[in-house]
């Protein structure tokens, strides 16, 4: 398959109302057989931390590359919803 495919639909999932454990699976799957998997994994880590699983989220954000600067800017980002303990919902 293609990557851009499961990117798109890494994307519905992360903002998907219900958390749908077939299609996580999948791309569990297809993000450990890439290389360049960091957009993947981003996804990943906020669909775990959007049905409340903060800490696989985290998780997840440790493999991302320390040099592309996505973790640190994500891992702002969660920090600041997750401070202000503001529920998801809100910013959908």
């Amino acid at each position: 398959g293609s990557l851009v495919l499961y990117k798109q639909l890494a994307y519905v999932e992360a903002f998907a109302p219900k958390l749908r454990m077939d299609k996580l699976r999948l791309l569990q799957q297809v993000t450990n057989q890439v290389t360049d998997r960091d957009d993947l994994l981003v996804l990943l880590a906020y669909i775990r931390w959007r049905h409340d699983d903060p800490e696989t989220a985290r998780g997840i954000m440790a493999q991302l590359k320390e040099e592309s600067g996505l973790r640190t800017e994500l891992a702002r980002e969660l920090d600041a919803y997750l401070t202000a303990g503001k529920p998801w919902k809100r910013f959908l």
